[in-house]
């Protein structure tokens, strides 16, 4: 069964707002979601503080870094 909502957040070094912006997804009333997060090589963490919480991580190399990319991901 599909979620009713996906949330796809494209990240590279946000570890400042990262988990501020999933608490703030995950406190909203729908339940039935996904969150995926996914990553250009960040170097301050961004990853680590994505996987504390119940989303989809995943992490991409920069050169296969362009607008589209990492939607299609």
């Amino acid at each position: 069964m599909m979620p009713k909502v996906s949330v796809l957040f494209r990240t590279r070094d946000e570890a400042r707002t990262i988990g501020m912006v999933l608490e703030k997804v995950l406190s909203q009333s729908v339940t039935d979601r996904e969150i995926i997060v996914v990553d250009l090589e960040s170097t301050d963490g961004t990853l680590d503080i994505a996987r504390r919480y119940p989303v989809q991580c995943y992490q991409i190399p920069m050169q296969w870094h362009n607008y589209g990319f990492p939607l299609n991901y």
